[in-house]
């Protein structure tokens, strides 16, 4: 039986912003840990490489976002036509 504790991570600083340090990928890690978390989802852009190896290094599983947009897609495939659905 496998169970997943997993949660939703951002590659983000509260001090540095997008600038996230080693050591800061790695007490990320061992936050994981401490908390039996087993999974993590990446968002909205690919990460730095080595989080995916400290990650694999920890086993830890990671889902990577794929950034495949599909925002206004319902307006592009006739489920509505704003120039001639408009009463």
């Amino acid at each position: 039986r496998l169970i997943i504790n997993g949660v939703n991570r951002h590659e983000w600083d509260c001090d540095s912003g997008r600038v996230v340090s080693v050591e800061d990928m790695k007490e990320d890690i061992r936050t994981f840990k401490k908390n039996n978390i087993n999974a993590v989802r990446t968002c909205h852009y690919p990460d730095h490489t080595l989080w995916y190896h400290l990650c694999d290094m920890n086993g830890i599983y990671v889902m990577a976002e794929n950034n495949l947009e599909s925002h206004g897609t319902w307006q592009k495939l006739g489920a509505v036509e704003p120039s001639y659905n408009v009463p």
